[in-house]
């Protein structure tokens, strides 16, 4: 190898040992989290059995049903499960993994912006960010989902520098990953397919070198994706983006509600008309999206201090001055992304937002070094015979005192959180009630017995297929339950007194009252933990 070559190699794998080392730092915190609070399943994960279920068919060799969850991030944890480790453990280790791993297409995006210090500053604070610290330990899709988004992103921004059709087929298969970990991706892929449009206006219309870019990015998405498409329209008779499009709008209890004949109420709506059946007039329909805007900017104004958002705003109006507008448009990608969630009935947390969070690094150190800039520039002008360099050591000396500062209080965040005593007692509710409940239905009953119940996580402790417990009187869900061939019904404290009050009869057991004979169930078991709620257990007789 030529003298030179080998150089260059060299210089270009010293690049990398800034992400690497923030890679190897975000892992180990995840995985010290990890194996410290060893928490089971709780109700903020049901859907990490889904993705588990999905993960077991691919290790199966089994087609998953497209009915579930999506196959983005199964396909990181059946890789996991290929080392001797449960499924879960498996799902767990793949979560922390694509989470630290985020530090790489990050550190890539912010060198667009930002210098090698501050770029390697940025992946620090992610690394060090307290809800991603408990958060990414859950097994759930947001890790994957992102860690693919941001990749596409630098393809993306690889193919507009070097021209090279094979970087816009690679962001494209980023996108579709991104796509195929969470539905809210296709806004990224969008948004991409949109930038590669953009030399039809630039250099005057449809000309065969101006194809290249979109239909390359294109071919990308489509070869992922349009086979998970495809199976989606085969499945449900319309085309979607999601299995899940209607109860996220509607919200799961809405279309979990039975009709005068003790039936779901399936209203066979697709695409806009799930909206309009649902909003029914455009100002509530707006009205509806400004009051999730609100909510969610709480949810991010209240993550960080005052003065880092402050230098956060300064950082976004920095890059928006300084940069192309193309360079502009890709930040802007990972924002973007979280605009589905506006318009769609779901909980108002910071998972929602993860995209936001992993920018929030780059946008502060952007702020930083453009106030750095000028303090420089104000420095010179005063007294010029001030050394340079000791300047530029000593801001960045102040920018990791505040990354260091910020990465000990995000650490104490994140470990009072896995102490609080909301924590705790989720735990509990999760061991004593879900947990226990599930066991006994695992040692009472056969592989294909069926669990009628609020949670899926009872059917994962279970062992046992699961049938959605429906919103009805008492009658009309035993009913509904039986005619759906359900073996067993579990009612929890929880699902009962948040949102299925007329199922309040069912707990009578637990005053020693006998359940009415004519219901054709039994109570099997049934237990109250003071503080944490109760279950009873019932059998078809």
């Amino acid at each position: 190898m030529p003298k030179s070559d080998y150089s260059k190699q060299l210089k270009h794998a010293w690049k990398l040992i800034p992400p690497s080392v923030a890679f190897l730092l975000a892992f180990a915190l995840r995985y010290h989290f990890l194996v410290t609070y060893r928490y089971p399943l709780m109700i903020h994960e049901q859907d990490a059995v889904g993705y588990m279920d999905v993960a077991k068919s691919i290790l199966q060799l089994h087609i998953p049903s497209v009915a579930g969850r999506p196959p983005g991030y199964p396909l990181v944890i059946s890789l996991f499960a290929l080392f001797p480790i449960g499924l879960e453990y498996a799902a767990r280790l793949a979560s922390i993994f694509m989470d630290a791993l985020i530090v790489f297409p990050l550190y890539l995006i912010a060198r667009i912006y930002l210098s090698r210090v501050g770029s390697f500053a940025a992946c620090l604070l992610w690394a060090f960010f307290s809800f991603s610290l408990v958060f990414s330990p859950s097994p759930l899709s947001q890790s994957s989902y992102l860690c693919y988004l941001l990749f596409g992103v630098v393809c993306l921004h690889q193919g507009l520098e070097k021209k090279g059709i094979w970087w816009f087929s690679a962001a494209g298969a980023c996108m579709a990953l991104s796509y195929l970990a969470r539905p809210e991706g296709i806004v990224g892929f969008g948004f991409g397919l949109f930038i590669c449009l953009t030399p039809f206006v630039e250099r005057g219309g449809l000309h065969r070198k101006n194809l290249v870019m979109p239909a390359s990015f294109l071919f990308g998405f489509l070869l992922l994706a349009a086979p998970y498409l495809v199976a989606l329209r085969g499945a449900f008779g319309i085309w979607t983006l999601s299995p899940l499009s209607e109860a996220h709008v509607k919200t799961a209890d809405v279309i979990l509600t039975l009709n005068a004949k003790g039936e779901l109420q399936r209203t066979g709506s697709a695409g806009l008309s799930v909206w309009t059946e649902y909003y029914k007039t455009m100002p509530l329909f707006l009205g509806s999206v400004w009051a999730n805007i609100q909510a969610f900017a709480g949810v991010y104004k209240n993550t960080f201090p005052a003065w880092m958002l402050f230098m956060s705003g300064a950082g976004v109006l920095s890059l928006a001055w300084k940069n192309s507008w193309r360079n502009f448009a890709l930040f802007l990608i990972p924002i973007a992304v979280i605009a589905p969630n506006f318009v769609v009935s779901i909980p108002k947390t910071h998972s929602y937002l993860y995209p936001v969070f992993a920018m929030t690094g780059i946008f502060f150190v952007a702020g930083f070094e453009a106030a750095a800039q000028g303090v420089c520039r104000v420095v010179r002008m005063a007294a010029p015979e001030k050394q340079p360099r000791i300047l530029e050591a000593a801001l960045v000396g102040a920018l990791f005192l505040i990354v260091s500062s910020f990465a000990i209080e995000s650490y104490r965040i994140a470990d009072n959180n896995y102490q609080s005593p909301e924590q705790i007692m989720e735990v509990l509710e999760t061991e004593k009630i879900f947990m226990l409940a599930g066991e006994f239905i695992k040692n009472h009953s056969r592989a294909e017995d069926v669990i009628m119940t609020r949670w899926g996580l009872v059917g994962y402790f279970a062992d046992r297929p699961v049938l959605a417990l429906p919103k009805g009187g008492v009658k009309e869900v035993i009913e509904y339950g039986k005619k759906n061939g359900a073996s067993f019904i579990l009612i929890d404290t929880k699902s009962v007194l948040s949102r299925r009050e007329e199922l309040l009869e069912l707990f009578g057991p637990l005053e020693g009252k006998r359940v009415n004979p004519a219901y054709g169930i039994e109570a099997m078991k049934g237990s109250y933990f003071p503080n944490l709620g109760g279950y009873v257990i019932y059998r078809y007789q």
